[in-house]
């Protein structure tokens, strides 16, 4: 089986291959790599690598596409769920939750932004103690925890 992929160099970089959105697989490595190592790691990585290119889940059109409106009546997803979005007045002056996300007007310039910016103090409310609870059970311990969206992206 055949797999092109693209070679970036980076000085800061650690980790190599990543199979983009379009499927095409782009190794991210290391200056000081050399590129018989890279072409060994993909050639040692061709199965895994092969799996996520064809992967039918990965490349589905997502049920709400993005770029989708933030406007009353349309939804969001939320841990599972579609919930309604409406857009009215919030005690806070932020996005809010309370069985539907509930976005201030003031808010509508940047609505895509505050609504990711919720999602993302939600994740961390909720995914760092996890993680802090999981480490103590396994006695282990970790430097930190970042969430960042990579829902189009997989990665060796």
């Amino acid at each position: 089986m055949d797999l092109s992929y693209q070679i970036l160099r980076s000085p800061t970089r650690k980790k190599l291959t990543t199979v983009e959105r379009d499927r095409s697989i782009i190794d991210h490595a290391p200056e000081s790599t050399a590129e018989e190592e890279i072409h060994r790691v993909v050639d040692s990585k061709r199965q895994w690598l092969f799996e996520k290119v064809h992967h039918p889940q990965k490349y589905q059109a997502p049920a709400h596409p993005p770029g989708k409106e933030v406007v009353n009546g349309e939804s969001a997803p939320y841990l599972g769920r579609e919930y309604l979005i409406e857009v009215t007045e919030t005690a806070s002056g932020q996005v809010e939750f309370f069985r539907r996300f509930l976005v201030p007007p003031a808010q509508q310039k940047n609505r895509k932004k505050v609504l990711k910016a919720w999602f993302g103090e939600r994740s961390k409310e909720t995914i760092i103690p996890l993680a802090e609870r999981y480490a103590r059970e396994l006695g282990a311990q970790f430097g930190a925890v970042r969430i960042v969206d990579n829902r189009y992206r997989w990665g060796f």
